[in-house]
């Protein structure tokens, strides 16, 4: 059962934790305990360190959407957008198009599949040598910013 929905005014760790503070003050208020088992959220490192602080322990996921969104943002910030539709940039255009089929992966697989089949086919294109550091640093490697976000741990929709 989805509990709720939040959009803070900003994204520091304390906002989050005072949302969801009160929140579980107004459902003890209604007699209702707030421990979730699980927690889907974005993929904002603020986000993530607030949850673990009120709820130590719960399991924290993600869900498709967010994660895709996460790595376009990051594609755009590298200046990637532009080369991931053309035709000219037809193996920068396919090698970005292909990391978005990473989530299905079963976790375990990841980072070998990563490496084997991306790294080793990586275009000439030290963007998308930053873009691949990104995915690693934050999504692929064992101590990752993120929690395993691939296979069984992401939701295919909200």
């Amino acid at each position: 059962m989805q509990l709720a929905f939040f959009l803070p005014a900003n994204k520091h760790p304390t906002s989050y934790e005072d949302v969801f503070t009160h929140t579980v003050s107004e459902a003890a208020e209604l007699g209702v305990n707030v421990v979730p088992a699980i927690v889907y959220a974005n993929c904002e490192t603020a986000i993530h360190n607030a949850v673990t602080t009120i709820w130590p322990g719960l399991e924290l996921k993600a869900c498709r959407f967010h994660l895709g969104q996460s790595w376009w943002w990051k594609m755009r910030s590298l200046g990637l957008s532009k080369q991931y539709g053309k035709k000219d940039c037809e193996v920068t255009s396919q090698f970005l198009k292909k990391t978005f089929g990473l989530s299905p992966l079963p976790p375990a697989e990841v980072c070998d599949f990563f490496v084997l089949e991306f790294l080793s086919n990586l275009p000439n294109d030290n963007r998308v040598e930053r873009f691949c550091d990104c995915l690693l640093e934050n999504y692929i490697d064992a101590d990752s910013t993120f929690p395993p976000l691939f296979g069984p741990n992401v939701l295919h929709h909200h």
